[in-house]
């Protein structure tokens, strides 16, 4: 079902991403660009959504955020993407604090996707697809924040070439990073990563290791009028089973826990991010740029935040 089109509703949305369900609401990030793909803060939002389709903004031409990953005190852990920071709002839009900003020394560039653990440590991706064409940290990376607030890269620099979605299974054990891009002709930055989401162990400390391959994203020549190599793998969401729904250039792809393609959901317009929702966490609310689809499910998903 479409419920939003932002090309034709007021305040307009250009470029959902990462959407979260808390306290009865959708919360995403409308970024705006120009038709070169330059940033404008000036023109993004992040926007709180009702089931019924209506909408508001929260904050608007402050920064441009991307991620958003809702606190177990009701406020929302926002990727600061231009502003190279994470940060802690309040569903009304003000900022409770700076959570992170630096490490060794040095800005983070550009969160992108972002998630808590149990314990109320932080994980975060810096594909650093930032507009500055030199960058402070030495490759992109994923980031732990401990409960204590210590800063750790858990990943070398550029093991991936574009980690974006992040995920942990529901008894917080594996973290799952997808690969967006790998290789491609207008982004050459090559990795052994590939079409896949990668799984890991999550150890006592945060860290990860056993870096295995999970679930090779499905491809095929030529979708949605482009040609490319990548799956363009962005947000996910899981169930209380354990399946990932992951959204790439050729629909939502679903996973079972053992990494086995088991569905897809095609959309009209290449799906960015999703989340469950709704009061029985049920249904799917996926964003595809300027539009909001939502669609019914059997499966309850899993949030660690309610």
């Amino acid at each position: 079902e479409l419920l939003v089109d932002g090309t034709v509703t007021k305040p307009s949305i250009t470029f959902a991403e990462g959407p979260k369900w808390m306290n009865g609401k959708i919360y995403f990030s409308n970024m705006g660009f120009d038709q070169a793909w330059g940033a404008h803060p000036d023109k993004s939002s992040i926007v709180e959504l009702s089931p019924d389709g209506s909408y508001r903004n929260i904050t608007e031409g402050r920064m441009q955020t991307n991620g958003l990953y809702p606190y177990k005190n009701g406020n929302l852990l926002v990727c600061d993407m231009i502003g190279h920071r994470v940060i802690e709002m309040t569903t009304e839009g003000r900022i409770v604090r700076v959570v992170a900003d630096r490490y060794e020394g040095k800005k983070i560039d550009g969160p992108n996707d972002i998630i808590t653990d149990a314990k109320g440590g932080i994980y975060f991706t810096d594909p650093q697809f930032t507009m500055e064409a030199v960058k402070f940290q030495p490759g992109r990376a994923v980031y732990y924040i401990s409960p204590e607030g210590k800063i750790t890269r858990i990943t070398e620099p550029n093991e991936f070439a574009m980690p974006n979605g992040i995920l942990l299974s529901p008894d917080g054990k594996t973290l799952y990073i997808n690969n967006c891009y790998d290789d491609e002709s207008w982004y050459p930055v090559n990795s052994d990563k590939e079409n896949y989401v990668w799984a890991y162990d999550v150890n006592e400390d945060g860290t990860i290791s056993n870096g295995r391959q999970f679930a090779k994203l499905f491809l095929v020549d030529n979708v949605l009028d482009r040609k490319g190599k990548s799956s363009s793998s962005d947000g996910m969401a899981i169930d209380k089973m354990g399946n990932i729904y992951v959204g790439t250039y050729y629909g939502v792809q679903i996973f079972n826990p053992k990494g086995e393609f088991v569905g897809m959901i095609n959309l009209p317009h290449f799906p960015v991010s999703l989340c469950f929702g709704d009061e029985d966490m049920k249904t799917l609310y996926i964003v595809s740029y300027s539009w909001v689809y939502k669609i019914r499910t059997n499966m309850e998903g899993y949030v660690n935040y309610l």
